[in-house]
């Protein structure tokens, strides 16, 4: 088929995002900020009912976000992954090769508006710390994403958040632990630091060891809760 007959005709096409694609960022961003617990239920038909809208985007997003290891299938609907320990180190070490490069990558790259959105997001965190769970990891999920846009390459971005949001879960029960908190602020404004001083090394040094104490830090679902 000839564009030519396509000339011009742009304009008669809405261009609006796919309802299944809203749902599944606003669950994924729900996810993000952990407003479901390891309990929590998401039912196809209840999902559509509170949205307002029909089941079958909400059928196409659960499956996206199970696609994408950030729900599990079980008997009563779809819920939190649980990971054994084998897994959740497997994760972890996707993670640590993909942000440790980022890491290098932000030393290298980072200019001073990247370096002053580090800074003003490892503040924020740190004055959150003593604040609730859910002020707390908002101020954490604004720094690791001023940290991914640091180094500039939105593909690795991507592919970080990916693998950030199936663990994510797993991290805010960590980050509910003062001592945790705490590692994580300290291991943050070393990274700054590193990152501003063009030291690549130190930075990637940083992140795998932060990431290796939530290795540590990490416990299983009881099976009462599977």
């Amino acid at each position: 088929m000839s564009s030519d007959a396509l000339k011009d005709r742009s304009k008669e096409i809405v261009r609006k995002p796919r309802l299944s694609d809203q749902i599944y960022d606003l669950l994924r961003r729900d996810l993000r900020l952990g407003r479901y617990s390891m309990s929590s239920t998401f039912n196809e038909l209840a999902i559509a009912k509170a949205l307002d809208t029909s089941r079958t985007p909400v059928r196409e997003a659960l499956v996206q976000l199970v696609g994408n290891g950030l729900l599990e299938e079980s008997d009563r609907g779809y819920r939190l992954p649980r990971l054994s320990t084998e897994a959740f180190e497997q994760l972890m070490a996707v993670r640590i090769v993909i942000e440790t490069t980022i890491a290098a990558d932000a030393a290298a790259k980072a200019g001073p508006t990247d370096l002053v959105a580090l800074r003003s997001a490892a503040e924020a965190e740190r004055g959150a710390a003593a604040g609730t769970s859910s002020e707390f990891v908002a101020a954490n999920n604004a720094f690791r994403s001023a940290f991914f846009d640091s180094g500039h390459n939105p593909y690795l971005k991507e592919v970080a958040e990916l693998f950030n949001d199936r663990v994510q879960a797993f991290r805010i029960a960590s980050l509910e632990v003062e001592e945790n908190r705490r590692a994580t602020t300290n291991h943050h404004k070393r990274l700054v630091q590193a990152i501003g001083a063009r030291d690549a090394k130190s930075a990637r040094a940083t992140v795998e060891s932060l990431l290796r104490l939530a290795i540590k830090a990490f416990e299983p679902v009881p099976k009462e809760e599977s």
